[in-house]
């Protein structure tokens, strides 16, 4: 399913958009949509990780080995998302 949005965008932004499209060879909506496709799953991803002191405490109960496995299990995400994302390396 495609939705389609009208975005009032204001003029030193839409500017910036359209010359980084330009830039890039890349349409404005795909931009924009990439974008905010980033935004939503690093809100979902940050509201799936923000755990409360007992959900903590009971982390840090757990066996050395059950936390290393985690450990590892993040580690890979995050060389997942190092590898596929690389605008971090613009700058």
């Amino acid at each position: 399913m495609t939705t389609t949005f009208d975005w009032l965008l204001e003029p030193k932004l839409r500017d910036r958009l359209l010359s980084l499209a330009e830039q890039q060879g890349r349409s404005p909506n795909t931009i924009v949509a990439e974008a905010l496709q980033q935004y939503l799953q690093q809100q979902t991803d940050s509201a799936e990780t923000n755990l409360t002191l007992e959900q903590r405490q009971a982390i840090l109960k757990l066996p050395i080995a059950e936390r290393r496995r985690m450990l590892e299990a993040q580690a890979e995400q995050m060389a997942t998302h190092y590898e596929t994302h690389t605008e971090w390396q613009d700058w």
